[in-house]
Parts: structure tokens; C-alpha cells; sequence
């Protein structure tokens, strides 16, 4: 195996609540490897939990303790969906409907966790110029490739440029672009699902990989929504190992070689 391909050693992290925006009127829970630091950046995206689920906090906890410096974001400004509540109802719908800060907190996450990553690479070494990636989870996922969407159709510098050479969608729901938005990508993509996931089709997948020229989908057979970070069987856990070390593989290639 490359060395490029090894995963490390997972080492101890240290995490602290962050408040992000002109106001200080997002939230956000920041970790940092303590030994084994990286440099690299990752943006992370919830589900519809909420960025203080214990799902959540664990793949956070992962990327940190494998070097990452991690930015959990609350997507949903403390008004998270419930566990164990129907989605199948109307109020799912205008629960979804009423978020409607979430480009405009993404934009602050992402400047944050940028100038983050800037400054302590930079005190160690000037010249350096880490790398960040955006990864996500269910609804997280599909706004990680939105997010990479609109930022790649930036061409004036009053908007947010692109500060991710990275994006991991796992099991993106309502992408909803057209190709020519799908198009604009300059990120590197990938995208992880099972087959038997009805939210995040294999088909949806591989027509927007197919329109890039830097993306990949990884299809888990027999895996449905949610296995790799809220496994429900035996299957689901040896899965979500392969997918999370999948995912560790490509993001060093991304991030940390030149």
C-alpha cells in the first residue's frame, strides 16, 4: 500500500464550543487533533439530529482524532429534528421549509474554519496553505454539494470564494441542481450510498458523478440510509468501517499531498 493510502493512528483531540457570524449568532463545535495535527480543515454537516447528536459527535470525534480540524456546524440554529419523531407528517416538511439561514451560515462556517486553519498553519510555517473539505451527512450531504455547487459559480470577490478541495456526500437527500450548476463543481466529490437507499439513489448519484471529472460514488450493496453513521445491524457496522476508511483514504489524497 502507497503511503499516501495509509490511515494513521488515531491520537487524543480537544473540542470547545465556537460562536461563528457577524453577530456570533451561529453555533458550532470545533476539535483539534492534540498530537497529530494535519493542518487540513473539514467542515462537517449534520443530519437532521442536529450537530449535537451522538452520531454526529462521534464521525466528528473520528476525523479529529485522525489529525482534522473539525467544525461541527448547527445547521439548524438549536432547532433540530426530534429523534424518534415521524418525518412522515406535515410537519417534517414545514420543519424543513423553516430553516432559511442555512447558505448564509454555511458561507460563516466555512470563512471561520478557513481563517482557522490559515492562522495555525501559518504560525508554524508562513508559506503554508492548508486545505479544507466539507463532508456531510443525509440533508448535511446534500448541501455539502450545493454548497460546492454555488461556490464554483463565483466570479466576483464580493461572495465567498471556494475554500474546499474536497466535498464527501454520504447518502446526499434533495440535491436538486440541474446539470449546468453540477457542472460548475471544482471541488473533488465523492459520494457514498447503498443500493437499497430510496433518499440517495445509486442512478442520482452516478448521473452527477458522470457530469464531473473529479468525482466518484462508492454504492455499499444492501446498505440503506444512514449505515454508515447510525448503523442498525451487523452488516451496517462492518460497512460504515469500510466506508469511513474509504473516505479517510481519499481525503488524505486530497488534502495532504501535494
Amino acid at each position: 500500500m502507497d503511503a499516501a493510502e495509509d490511515v494513521d493512528i488515531c491520537e487524543l483531540v480537544n473540542g470547545f464550543d465556537v460562536q461563528i457570524g457577524d453577530e456570533g449568532e451561529v453555533s458550532g463545535f470545533y476539535i483539534q487533533a492534540l498530537k497529530n495535527n494535519n493542518g487540513a480543515g473539514i467542515l462537517l454537516l449534520p443530519d437532521i439530529f442536529g450537530w449535537e447528536s451522538s452520531a454526529t459527535r462521534d464521525i466528528a470525534n473520528q476525523l479529529g482524532c485522525f489529525g482534522y480540524n473539525v467544525l461541527v456546524l448547527d445547521l439548524f440554529r438549536g432547532n433540530s429534528w426530534k429523534e424518534g419523531v415521524s418525518q412522515a407528517s406535515g410537519d417534517f416538511e414545514a420543519w424543513r421549509s423553516s430553516h432559511t439561514n442555512i447558505a448564509k451560515d454555511i458561507d460563516a462556517a466555512s470563512r471561520w474554519l478557513k481563517a482557522a486553519v490559515d492562522e495555525q498553519g501559518h504560525a508554524i510555517d508562513p508559506n503554508s496553505k492548508p486545505k479544507c473539505a466539507i463532508v456531510g451527512f443525509c440533508i448535511g450531504g446534500g448541501l455539502a454539494i450545493q454548497t460546492i455547487a454555488r461556490y464554483g459559480s463565483i466570479t466576483t470577490e464580493e461572495e465567498v470564494p471556494n475554500p474546499f478541495s474536497a466535498a464527501v456526500s454520504f447518502y446526499g437527500t434533495r440535491i436538486n441542481l440541474q446539470p449546468e450548476q453540477i457542472r460548475n463543481i471544482k471541488s473533488s466529490l465523492m459520494m457514498i450510498t447503498g443500493d437499497l437507499d430510496p433518499s440517495s439513489p445509486v442512478q442520482g448519484c452516478e448521473d452527477i458523478v458522470a457530469l464531473l471529472d473529479d468525482a466518484e460514488v462508492v454504492v455499499y450493496p444492501g446498505r440503506g440510509h444512514g449505515f454508515a453513521h447510525r448503523p442498525k445491524s451487523l452488516e451496517d457496522d462492518e460497512a460504515a468501517e469500510v466506508a469511513f476508511s474509504t473516505m479517510m483514504k481519499w481525503l488524505k489524497r486530497r488534502l495532504l499531498t501535494a
